[in-house]
């Protein structure tokens, strides 16, 4: 039963009924915190709810996701499951992005831990291979995130530590910077190190950096901090739906508290879609309450403020922390140890034949993949691969392209039969009468040129 670990270790081989009720609605821990409760129970409005864009380790879907789950994609290829990432002090861990996305809209349906926003959706891109993930592929990620017909309005990235070289710094920073001036959010996570200084990607000035907190608003010790953080929310023991949509974990660090903040930004600005990127972040910096100088996530006084205060319902109760019910008879080879020990160090009863035992699950760490890199200064100096298609679709007379491998300062050529057409984005959106083949070709400029990618036309784009 190890891939029932919920990232890592700690809760590996639990078996694990379903869920209490306070972990499923309005009372969840980190609902509490956020002043959020409200969300759980808000539907998309008329327009429609925009999507978080969730670049992690894949999403997948055997948990309680639902119709929030709208896309998974992956900058590497096949397939779009969640093949893990792995922590900052090289643990594996297996399901970190599904996690973060339950985190941001798992549905209120009586199992697991719901969403922040359940009417939220959900795309994920897959950014991680053998466990680990490079700058190049997150520039890729956000190229991917910003597909027209996907609504994103917030990418969320939980990931601290990357490791980097000046050159993939400074693309990766001017990417954020692009993404979030046509109009997408872009939230990170501050890291876990406990330094006084933020990680990349959240130290780039362009994103919208999370710290982690109690739920009495105060930094969580593991945090990094700095005045460059823009906001905190709880980032302890927060409550995640894990495989097969009706168990629950625990998890801990910013990873957890990006999402919160993620999904709180695409409620704003699904209800209010005139507020650009800066403006939804400056609503909720103002009406954060403060916490020992630190500005903690207040969702309920934004919505008041934005004159939204009609959706705000005072569903407010005391937290309770997530507690995993284990049943007794279950127990053994693949549940817990005879005399588990809970989070806080207390031994629990052993269980006998007809008990059911709730124990305390351990706080689990938060995966802040640091990555060493090759210097990649040198990286330009090879010649672009091969594209690889990632989507086509011909609808009358409106021919769209895209495809996986371009890099930030490559040059697209797309021959659509005789006509050429010139991009430094990774699409094509033209309007043809017919077609029959579109050659894709890139070109690294002081480097050379790819092979040709080359698609034929066939039945399905008739």
């Amino acid at each position: 039963m190890r891939r029932l670990a919920v990232l890592g270790a700690a809760l590996a081989g639990v078996l694990v009924a379903p869920g209490p009720a306070h972990a499923d609605g309005a009372g969840s821990p980190q609902a509490i915190a956020a002043r959020a409760e409200f969300l759980s129970s808000t539907p998309a409005p008329p327009g429609g709810a925009g999507a978080v864009c969730v670049i992690d380790s894949g999403v997948d879907t055997n948990t309680d996701l639902g119709p929030a789950l709208v896309e998974r994609g992956s900058v590497l290829g096949p397939p779009f499951d969640d093949l893990g990432a792995t922590s900052d002090t090289g643990v594996p861990l297996s399901k970190h992005g599904t996690y973060v996305a339950g985190v941001i809209a798992s549905q209120v349906d009586g199992v697991g831990a719901s969403g922040i926003w359940p009417a939220s959706k959900v795309v994920s891109v897959r950014a991680f291979s053998g466990g680990m993930t490079t700058a190049n592929a997150y520039i890729q990620a956000i190229d991917s995130c910003e597909t027209a017909h996907l609504n994103v309005r917030v990418i969320n990235l939980s990931i601290a530590g990357l490791s980097m070289s000046q050159v993939e710094r400074n693309l990766l920073g001017n990417k954020i910077h692009q993404v979030r001036a046509n109009g997408i959010n872009v939230v990170a996570a501050a890291g876990n190190s406990g330094l006084a200084d933020l990680a990349y990607p959240a130290a780039f000035p362009d994103a919208f950096a999370v710290g982690a907190t109690d739920h009495n608003g105060v930094l969580a010790s593991f945090t990094n901090a700095s005045s460059e953080m823009d906001i905190a929310t709880f980032g302890t023991e927060v409550c995640l739906t894990t495989a097969s949509g009706y168990r629950m974990g625990v998890g801990t660090g910013t990873s957890y508290s990006a999402p919160i903040v993620s999904a709180a930004l695409n409620a704003l600005r699904s209800y209010r879609p005139s507020l650009s990127p800066g403006a939804a972040e400056e609503a909720l910096v103002a009406s954060a309450r403060v916490v020992n100088g630190v500005r903690v996530l207040d969702v309920a006084q934004t919505f008041v403020d934005q004159g939204l205060g009609a959706l705000v319902a005072d569903a407010s109760r005391d937290a309770a922390p997530c507690e995993v019910v284990v049943t007794a008879s279950n127990a053994g080879a693949s549940g817990p140890a005879v005399g588990t020990v809970s989070h806080d160090g207390r031994d629990e009863r052993q269980p006998t034949e007809q008990d059911n035992v709730v124990i305390h699950a351990p706080p689990v760490t938060a995966p802040m993949v640091s990555v060493p890199l090759p210097d990649i200064d040198a990286m330009p100096l090879g010649a672009p691969p091969r594209p690889t298609l990632k989507r086509i679709t011909f609808r009358r007379g409106h021919l769209r392209v895209a495809v996986w491998g371009p890099r930030a300062g490559d040059v697209v050529t797309f021959t659509v039969d005789r006509r050429r057409f010139v991009r430094t984005s990774s699409r094509l959106d033209v309007r043809v009468r017919s077609w029959r083949t579109v050659t894709v070709r890139l070109r690294r400029p002081g480097t050379g040129s790819s092979p040709s990618l080359v698609i034929r036309r066939s039945r399905e784009f008739s």
